[in-house]
């Protein structure tokens, strides 16, 4: 009977080292509020002259947004504004009215946002040219002015 009670505490040394190795698998990036700035795809760092994203939580808890998109080629340029219909890592809103149609979708990464822009859905009432469509990182905390917070 010795060798099978070495045998299950091999077994239990082996069973907790194996526990002691999984990785944490951290928690899934979700939509948050402050002020977002446009990476540029060609320096891969924010753009001097690019499109901002903001989020405002309110007081229902959910959302608002607001997109100021602009080209620098010719700063031709939009705004577009909206709440969003939930929370979660990846939203789409909509809009369809006045002639103006307007689907975004709003992806949260690690690092910021990832937004898309469905332009066969309708351009947002932006300049020529002009899209939302980016890579965004947090530029600022939800407290304007003040960079971002753990």
């Amino acid at each position: 009977m010795p060798s099978r009670a070495r045998f299950t505490a091999a077994l239990a040394a082996a069973t907790v080292a194996s526990v002691a190795v999984v990785p944490a698998f951290a928690a899934d990036p979700v939509l948050a509020p402050g002020r977002y700035a446009q990476i540029s795809p060609l320096t891969k760092k924010p753009a001097e002259v690019g499109n901002t994203v903001i989020f405002v939580r309110g007081k229902t808890r959910r959302l608002s947004f607001s997109v100021n998109a602009i080209r620098a080629l010719d700063l031709n340029q939009g705004f577009v504004a909206g709440t969003l219909p939930a929370n979660g890592r990846r939203v789409t809103w909509q809009q369809k009215s006045g002639g103006i149609n307007c689907r975004l979708t709003f992806t949260a990464t690690a690092t910021g946002l990832d937004v898309e822009q469905d332009r066969a859905f309708g351009d947002c009432g932006f300049g020529n040219g002009v899209t939302a469509d980016g890579t965004y990182v947090k530029a600022s905390d939800a407290k304007f002015g003040l960079p971002p917070g753990p």
